[in-house]
């Protein structure tokens, strides 16, 4: 601490403050200027093994020291070589040493861990045992390794395994399942099962992408009828094919030939019962990227092998639209054997052959590196050829080169030579400055990749450039244009031209005024404010990109816009209604002014009406329209039906579902309400009359026959539609084939149900995902607001269908007559748990819901209460006593010690009510202060031998615990190492020569404590 900063501390303080005295010795400093042993900390999953296999790639994670996250490290190969980049390949055998550090106490420490790099033939993590036998025990007449694997463990094979070969298996295993004695079993119902996993999971991993991998699923039903063996890349859901069956799944042609394929667990049959002398044989083919397996097969009383029998096909753009595997760099890879889904302590493999090695050949791995570097060029130049113009800078691109000893993603050194000749070892290069140069002649150029890995082996690949007089690329844009705030204009157009005009997409991006600059997805653009916007056009070649600009300059409006309404669907007879405000806003200044309007509604078409938008009752019988007024500007909504359901007196909770086709009639029972149509519609939709909200959606449905009366439709679907964006829907299919039901999510199937659509119970629920009969579904997209309109849609009615809805968002629809749902509270962030003295935390917009009675905003109430169970006051003033306004959130500061309690209540239109709530917790962890007056941190002060030293008086404060209460001491550590209190409160006597240091500590009174220290020299 510098004297300037001490000196402002002292005038800043508002603490009282007290002198301190020597108050006796209570501990020793532990790192006090002192060397010492330090221990690296990480989170679980970042941890180091103890080994690793050479030309493995790591990561080196970080971690802490004392609590205190590290800064950086240095890695020490056996060689002596260092390293400090966080992923590199391991191209040398013995221990490497890993030193991390990080600054404790104002001081730099240093922690380290050894691991060991072996050229053994395999790795194993976790509790892994393994044995070499000569003859195993699932194939008598085949020797090779057994292993047995613990659960979270697993086996790595190290050398490098080529899938060039698509007729050479580069796995072949036989695991601990199915019969146990093949000579005595004659029938199905001799078999002797040993079941030990349901899942045994072969990975190949890229050798030169480790992010790149597939992984092969061989998964043992748990009705112990079949295996189903099924494969993904990364990224995918693994999937299996099939023969096409009479009753089909999603299909898929491949090579001719058409298959159904299959992707959640349990699904399908794909063999049964693997022989214990064949086992199983793992074939991939690099050229399709596609699995294939060869196992034995029972069936009718004989076993038969199996050839190659596809699995799947990691490409297709039926299966995987949106991400189809990109394949192996070069087709090398390692593999892992790992299992899941226990049923015993260990899951037993014998492996015969890996990477075409059998037996005893599987241990003698050759790690020499003959193998040169491969490089990957550029996307843009994949082709191995372009043109560029005359005189025009270019930047080379950068290609990547890929080896097992190069570390991840290292860039291949480029050079560019003008008429080159591969056989003329002398060929003149053209200078690269910051790898671009400028070609000045007509005629070929070209670009030579090359890297060398550890071993000196050399990669090269090349790219040929024809230089012509024609310029790449030209870019014409209008450079100033005039236009008015507060409405859609055109964005100016810009034309390319050149040797590119046809070969690339042109983005446009703008920015208004000093704002950000965002990407353009549209040629219209609306002008929101007076000012500048700035379009920037962006065209890319894979040696250079070219940007060109406009200036639009808008001028103020006298436009008055009053935005569209966000309205429901359907509206409520009887029941009152907060809607969301519309606003009208006039574009003057750079930002718009935004005012309130004025509301009115026409019940029936009769007179409009002033509402108040917070509370609109809804007396009309068939329909209602809204007007919107501001500043002699009118806007209308579209006219909405109203929908009588019995609120206020009896209900008819059937009528919630209201059909616009008028081809369902209903009915309530003890098990729901029934919608049954008239039996001759194709297709019927039912939508929910009320708002919805979508954490807390859940529906509980069937299709009855009672007896051959009624028939299930194809298929029925939910549609969950987002309230403010109604093009944001999310949809859940069902499409009844026979026994199976097939369920899609946003029109891509991801299960197939073991249950017939028809007197099939089903239930759905929503939780960050949703859940069918214990499965999660995930969905990776958002709504705008927890608000949601239902909408459900049965396709392909042939003759009457029932469908009987048992309950909708956890309310059972057995008593339809009467409201007795509790309304529901969500608020999106809770600030619960400890929390740090004054921090400012959000105290978020709650919304209510219910599923019969329409939200009304004066039925929700918020309370935040104090420690000390007062009420507290919002960062802006406001205080949040359950009077507060409740359409905004509030920034509220934690400045007292103790437990806040944040309350949300509401009640509904029914008398429904609810309530959430949680308490943030304030901790003090903030250490007292204390300034040593005169000195400052880690000062040095000199001193004669033999004279008394008078050392700084120190003042000390906290912000929570009264000075009184502060237990405070100072000691003094003597040259020789022993440790006193000074005399008479500010003294000691400096009888050795060498450094003293003055150490003070203050605790305050839950446990957090300072020290400071300065070093008296005596010599």
């Amino acid at each position: 601490m510098s004297r300037r900063l001490l000196k402002f501390m002292l005038l800043a303080c508002s603490f009282a403050c007290i002198t301190v005295a020597g108050l006796g010795i209570v501990f020793n400093i532990g790192n006090g200027g002192r060397a010492g042993a330090y221990e690296i900390t990480f989170e679980d999953e970042d941890e180091l093994q103890s080994e690793y296999a050479y030309g493995e790639l790591i990561s080196v994670p970080t971690g802490s020291i004392e609590g205190v996250q590290t800064t950086r490290f240095v890695v020490i190969a056996p060689s002596g070589n260092m390293y400090e980049t966080a992923k590199f390949t391991l191209t040398e055998t013995g221990q490497y040493t890993v030193v991390w550090y990080a600054n404790v106490g104002g001081q730099e420490v240093s922690a380290e861990k050894s691991f060991l790099v072996t050229q053994s033939a395999f790795t194993v993590n976790g509790g892994v045992e393994w044995s070499y036998m000569e003859s195993l025990e699932k194939s008598s007449d085949k020797d090779g390794i057994k292993l047995s694997l613990q659960p979270e463990s697993s086996f790595r094979y190290n050398s490098a395994i080529n899938l060039s070969d698509p007729d050479v298996p580069f796995a072949h295993i036989f695991l601990y399942h199915g019969i146990t004695n093949i000579e005595e079993a004659t029938t199905k119902e001799e078999y002797k099962y040993h079941e030990e996993a349901r899942n045994y999971l072969i990975t190949l991993t890229d050798c030169y992408d480790p992010t790149n991998s597939v992984t092969i699923d061989l998964e043992w039903q748990e009705g112990r009828t079949y295996w189903n063996f099924r494969a993904g890349a990364v990224g995918q859901t693994p999937h299996g094919l099939r023969s096409k069956l009479d009753n089909p799944d999603i299909q898929v042609t491949i090579d001719g030939t058409t298959y159904q394929y299959y992707l959640a667990p349990g699904q399908g049959s794909t063999s049964c019962n693997v022989m214990d002398n064949y086992g199983l044989k793992l074939y991939y083919d690099v050229a399709y990227n596609r699995v294939y397996i060869t196992y034995c097969r029972y069936a009718s009383n004989t076993y038969t092998v199996r050839e190659k029998w596809f699995v799947a096909d990691l490409v297709n753009e039926t299966i995987y639209p949106n991400n189809p595997f990109k394949g192996f760099t070069t087709g090398e890879v390692y593999l892992t054997i790992s299992a899941k889904n226990y049923v015993g302590n260990v899951a037993n493999v014998d492996i015969a052959s890996l990477g075409g090695l059998e037996g005893e050949e599987m241990l003698k791995v050759d790690m020499r590196d003959t193998k040169a570097p491969v490089i990957e060029l550029p996307e843009a130049l994949s082709e191995g050829s372009a043109f560029i113009s005359l005189n025009e800078e270019i930047q080379v691109p950068d290609a990547i080169a890929w080896d097992l000893s190069l570390p991840y993603g290292t860039k291949a050194n480029a050079k560019v030579y003008y008429a080159y000749n591969p056989d003329n070892p002398k060929n003149v290069s053209v200078g690269l400055v910051n790898g671009k140069f400028t070609p000045n002649k007509r005629g070929s150029y070209t670009i030579v990749y090359s890297a060398t890995d550890t071993s000196g082996n050399v990669g090269t690949a090349t790219v040929e450039l024809q230089c012509v007089d024609e310029q790449a690329v030209v870019l014409t844009v209008e450079e100033q244009v005039a236009a008015t705030a507060g409405e859609y204009v055109q964005v100016p157009e810009c034309t390319v031209e050149g040797l590119y005009a046809d070969a690339r997409t042109l983005k446009t991006y703008v920015r208004f005024e000093d704002e950000e600059e965002i990407l353009l997805q549209s040629d219209e653009l609306f002008l929101r404010g007076v000012g500048r916007y700035v379009f920037t056009y962006v065209f890319s070649t894979p040696f250079k990109t070219y940007t060109a600009t406009s200036v639009m300059t808008a001028a103020a409006s006298d436009r008055v816009v009053i935005e569209d309404p966000v309205l429901p669907e359907y509206f409520i007879k009887g029941a009152s209604y907060t809607l969301d405000a519309v606003h009208a806003s006039e574009y003057k200044a750079r930002e718009p002014i935004v005012s309130d309007v004025t509301t009115y509604m026409s019940a029936d078409g009769g007179e409009y009406v002033e509402v108040n938008s917070k509370a609109v009752a809804i007396n009309a019988n068939e329909n209602v329209r809204f007007k919107y007024e501001y500043d002699g500007e009118t806007k209308y909504s579209e006219t909405i039906k109203v929908v009588d359901v019995g609120l206020g007196g009896e209900l008819s909770m059937a009528d919630l579902f209201y059909s616009e086709e008028d081809v369902f009639t209903t009915s309530a029972s003890s098990q729901g309400i029934r919608y049954i149509t008239n039996g001759t519609a194709r297709n019927a939709t039912l939508k929910y009359v009320n708002v919805l909200a979508l954490s807390s959606f859940s529906i509980d449905f069937s299709f009855l026959s009672e007896g051959t009366t009624y028939v299930a439709p194809a298929s029925i679907t939910f549609s969950l539609v987002d309230y403010y964006d109604r093009n944001n829907v999310v949809t859940l299919s069902f499409a009844g084939s026979g026994d199976v039901t097939r369920f899609s999510l946003n029109g891509v199937q991801v299960a197939s149900l073991e249950r017939s659509l028809l007197d099939g119970r089903t239930t759905v629920t929503y939780n960050d995902g949703f859940n069918i009969g214990g499965v999660r579904y995930a969905w990776t997209g958002s709504f705008a607001s927890d608000r949601m309109l239902l909408w459900i849609t049965m396709e392909g009615i042939n003759g009457a269908t029932c469908l009987n809805v048992r309950s909708l968002n956890d309310r059972k629809l057995t008593d339809t007559k009467t409201d007795r749902a509790d309304p529901y509270l969500y608020i999106s962030k809770f600030n619960t748990g400890y929390q740090p003295m004054n921090r400012v935390i959000t105290i978020a917009q709650a919304s209510a819901n219910d599923i019969v009675a329409p939200y009304l905003e004066s039925g929700l109430r918020l309370t935040v209460r104090k420690p000390d169970g007062s009420f507290a006051t919002s960062v802006d003033g406001v205080e949040l006593n359950g009077t507060c306004a409740v359409d905004r959130a509030y920034d509220l500061k934690l400045d007292e010690v103790g437990i806040y309690a944040v309350l949300y209540e509401y009640t509904d239109q029914n008398g429904g009510y609810c309530s959430l709530g949680y308490s943030p917790i304030v901790k003090d962890e903030v250490g007292p202060v204390l300034v040593a007056i005169g000195v400052s941190e880690g000062e040095v002060v000199k001193a004669s031998v033999g004279s008394t030293v008078t050392i700084a008086q120190c003042m000390i404060a906290d912000e929570t615990t009264d000075v009184s209460e502060l237990t405070a001491w100072i000691s003094i550590f003597y040259p020789s190492g022993v440790v006193r209190a000074p005399k008479n409160g500010n003294t000691f006597y400096a009888g050795e020569k060498g450094n003293y240091t003055v150490l003070y500590c203050c605790y305050d009174g839950v446990g957090n404590y300072t020290t400071f220290a300065y070093v008296v020299q005596v010599s």
